[in-house]
């Protein structure tokens, strides 16, 4: 039997989403953030139907959603499921496609280039939408304090640049999703919980999300993937690189129960990549 994949302490779950378009459907809209330009920053509504997000909210809470104990409350303030689910992934790709950006050029300069990105130069294709996402309910009072989004690296060429939210619930006092200044935390910009509509921003932009006052707060999130093109990379390089990434991540986890054996595996990464060292 194969083992469950398990990540952060979570076991990430499947969920298969249906790909027939709902009679609920409603053409999608595209409102781009003007005060936020140039950084990528707009949201899409109607990229899922009521029914859809529906479905979604009845699996989550069909599965059960686990407590974050290793995020203390003043910082994160929401329960969560890990979810693997390409067929999500694949309908949403093919519905919000048009509003994607199809090529990035990552170049000095570029404001998909700042240090928080991490980010290697050159053309970059989009391909997907990252298969594992974070479905999130947040009850009374929940929150998520001011924080940078992570980006998920695959390799040297496949990585995410932009993160990707769906609220699923609305009509919630709060709640909303804020841009902030990053040294001031001056509110920029603010969005608030519409269901079915897409949240769509580069992952270095400090932001928060705003106490939820009264109801529920549901949202599922992942990343929009790149591919990078023309890429003088080798199998095998990516081969050991995906291997040390995968000693990072075990890492991580065993960093807050065996500091001496988390230093030992990230040797054995950075032996293995010597770039990640950056990294980390």
């Amino acid at each position: 039997m194969e083992e469950p994949l398990v990540i952060e302490g979570q076991v990430v779950k499947p969920m298969l989403f249906p790909s027939e378009t709902p009679s609920d459907a409603k053409p999608i809209v595209k409102n781009d953030i003007e005060i936020l330009k140039p950084n990528v920053a707009f949201v899409l509504d109607n990229v899922l139907s009521p029914s859809e997000c529906q479905f979604i909210i009845d699996q989550g809470e069909e599965m059960g959603f686990d407590d974050l104990k290793h995020y203390t409350s003043k910082y994160r303030g929401n329960v969560r499921i890990l979810v693997k689910t390409k067929s999500l992934s694949d309908v949403v790709l093919e519905r919000i496609r048009p509003y994607l950006e199809q090529r990035l050029d990552i170049k000095p300069g570029s404001n998909l280039t700042g240090p928080m990105m991490r980010a290697y130069y050159g053309q970059w294709e989009l391909s997907a939408i990252n298969d594992l996402w974070r479905l999130c309910k947040y009850n009374h009072l929940g929150k998520f304090a001011a924080h940078y989004d992570g980006h998920y690296i695959q390799d040297n060429d496949n990585r995410s640049y932009l993160t990707f939210m769906i609220y699923l619930s609305e009509g919630i006092e709060g709640g909303s999703t804020r841009f902030l200044d990053n040294k001031s935390n001056k509110i920029l910009a603010e969005v608030v919980p519409k269901a079915g509509s897409v949240l769509v921003f580069q992952h270095d932009m400090w932001h928060d999300g705003d106490v939820v006052k009264n109801g529920l707060k549901y949202i599922i999130r992942s990343d929009v993937m790149y591919r990078r093109l023309n890429s003088e990379t080798k199998a095998p390089q990516l081969e050991s690189e995906q291997t040390a990434r995968k000693l990072c991540q075990e890492a991580i986890l065993l960093e807050k129960t065996d500091p001496t054996g988390a230093a030992a595996l990230f040797r054995r990464a950075f032996k293995l990549h010597p770039p990640l060292e950056e990294e980390y």
